[in-house]
């Protein structure tokens, strides 16, 4: 009973903590502190049991209290990719650069995710801004724009490829 007990009154006074260290303004009434964190809380258990998918659903409740949070768009976008979505992980590692531009991690992990997906234009891109902001990128922006000239190589081939056949044909075609 004591530990429980215990338990309660350290949440409380932990929810009356990050209450007195809100802004002033700020549009988050008592309730939605309590839940926001109760939310973290189990999050923080389903991640340390290895329960991704519980821990999934528990980061977008939190992000209906925190939508402004990087750190957790950052998260859960390891998260995601962990768990094999890249496209999701994507979408949130966006989120979090968006929300913290000057981050060159959450850049780099932008990149990296569209290496994964061979969107190697968007991956420079990123690489790009990760290290303009100082972070250490610079092998990896190399080999996205060796894969990115590549891609635009394959493409210009299989156009003059395209042209040549048509070439061909409208020759085969005159001949008869």
């Amino acid at each position: 009973m004591c530990k429980g007990r215990s338990l309660v009154v350290s949440l409380l006074a932990a929810t009356a903590a990050i209450i007195t260290q809100m802004p002033a303004g700020f549009a988050l009434d008592e309730m939605d502190v309590r839940k926001a964190f109760i939310h973290e809380t189990l999050l923080k258990c389903y991640l340390a049991k290895r329960m991704l998918p519980e821990a999934q659903r528990e980061y977008q409740a939190v992000l209906k209290y925190k939508p402004n949070d990087a750190r957790m768009h950052f998260d859960y976008g390891n998260c995601m990719l962990t768990m094999q979505n890249k496209a999701g992980a994507l979408g949130q590692f966006k989120d979090a650069a968006r929300i913290q531009p000057g981050i060159p991690e959450y850049w780099a992990a932008v990149g990296t995710v569209s290496m994964m997906l061979k969107n190697y234009e968007q991956a420079v891109s990123a690489y790009s801004r990760a290290v303009s902001l100082g972070g250490n990128y610079q092998k990896e922006l190399q080999a996205a724009q060796v894969y990115l000239m590549r891609q635009r190589q394959i493409q210009e081939e299989k156009k003059q490829l395209q042209l040549q056949n048509e070439q061909n044909k409208k020759i085969k075609d005159d001949d008869d």
